[in-house]
């Protein structure tokens, strides 16, 4: 399968076995997201699909089962130790 201007990444799916194709661009967008964006962030905390819907991040729901099972204490703990002028100002979600 080819997609233009996205990578596609083979993932095993234990749940399921066959490999599921992800969007190796919009799961970098996300996870990217999560360590510099402290809104979006917190988003996430309360609902990983429907901040990346408002944001308008397309994914699969294999992509949303992974990210989702992500530890976001982890992820603030990385975002906590990145300079500040790597990460968004604090401004409003649309």
């Amino acid at each position: 399968m080819v997609l233009r201007n996205e990578q596609i990444c083979p993932v095993s799916d234990r749940a399921s076995g066959p490999e599921v194709a992800m969007s190796q661009d919009a799961v970098e967008r996300v996870l990217g997201r999560l360590i510099t964006d402290a809104r979006f962030r917190r988003a996430v905390g309360d609902s990983l699909e429907e901040a990346c819907v408002q944001q308008g991040y397309s994914l699969s729901p294999a992509e949303l089962r992974f990210l989702s099972e992500l530890e976001l204490k982890g992820i603030s703990a990385l975002a906590a130790r990145i300079n500040p002028g790597l990460c968004r100002a604090d401004t409003p979600l649309p």
